[in-house]
Protein backbone atom coordinates (compact mmCIF):
# COMPACT_ATOMS: atom_id res chain seq x y z
CA UNK A 1 0.00 0.00 0.00
CA UNK A 2 2.63 2.45 0.62
CA UNK A 3 4.65 1.32 -2.36
CA UNK A 4 1.68 2.56 -4.35
CA UNK A 5 1.54 5.65 -2.30
CA UNK A 6 5.01 6.76 -2.61
CA UNK A 7 4.30 5.80 -6.67
CA UNK A 8 1.83 7.85 -6.90
CA UNK A 9 3.86 10.92 -5.14
CA UNK A 10 6.19 10.01 -7.70
CA UNK A 11 9.13 8.25 -5.19
CA UNK A 12 10.31 5.31 -6.60
CA UNK A 13 13.89 5.43 -5.18
CA UNK A 14 13.41 4.93 -1.32
CA UNK A 15 13.12 2.25 1.02
CA UNK A 16 10.26 2.72 3.11
CA UNK A 17 10.72 0.19 6.33
CA UNK A 18 7.64 1.29 8.93
CA UNK A 19 4.59 -0.53 8.53
CA UNK A 20 1.35 -0.70 10.64
CA UNK A 21 -0.14 1.73 13.24
CA UNK A 22 0.67 2.98 16.31
CA UNK A 23 -0.90 1.48 19.43
CA UNK A 24 -0.23 4.14 21.99
CA UNK A 25 0.58 7.36 21.53
CA UNK A 26 1.86 9.31 24.24
CA UNK A 27 2.41 13.25 24.90
CA UNK A 28 2.13 15.91 27.12
CA UNK A 29 -0.67 17.87 28.18
CA UNK A 30 -0.76 20.34 25.77
CA UNK A 31 -3.89 21.97 24.49
CA UNK A 32 -4.13 20.83 21.29
CA UNK A 33 -3.49 17.17 22.46
CA UNK A 34 -6.48 17.44 24.68
CA UNK A 35 -9.17 18.21 22.14
CA UNK A 36 -12.07 15.81 21.21
CA UNK A 37 -10.87 15.56 17.55
CA UNK A 38 -7.46 13.71 18.29
CA UNK A 39 -9.49 11.31 20.68
CA UNK A 40 -11.90 10.68 18.18
CA UNK A 41 -8.89 9.98 15.48
CA UNK A 42 -7.55 7.74 17.99
CA UNK A 43 -10.63 5.85 19.19
CA UNK A 44 -11.38 5.09 15.37
CA UNK A 45 -7.86 3.55 14.88
CA UNK A 46 -7.68 1.68 17.73
CA UNK A 47 -4.74 3.67 19.76
CA UNK A 48 -4.44 4.42 23.16
CA UNK A 49 -3.50 7.92 23.87
CA UNK A 50 -1.64 8.62 27.45
CA UNK A 51 -1.18 12.11 28.61
CA UNK A 52 1.71 12.45 31.08
CA UNK A 53 0.82 13.21 34.29
CA UNK A 54 0.63 16.98 34.95
CA UNK A 55 3.76 19.09 36.69
CA UNK A 56 5.79 15.62 36.32
CA UNK A 57 8.32 16.37 33.91
CA UNK A 58 10.27 13.15 35.21
CA UNK A 59 8.25 11.41 32.72
CA UNK A 60 9.00 14.13 29.94
CA UNK A 61 11.68 14.32 27.55
CA UNK A 62 15.37 14.31 29.27
CA UNK A 63 15.61 18.83 27.74
CA UNK A 64 12.80 19.24 29.73
CA UNK A 65 13.85 18.26 33.03
CA UNK A 66 17.18 20.41 32.68
CA UNK A 67 14.56 23.55 33.98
Amino acid sequence: MKDRWLGRLGITSVDWPCWGTMGILHMDNAREFRGDMLKFACNEYDIDLHLRPVKKPRYGAHIERLA
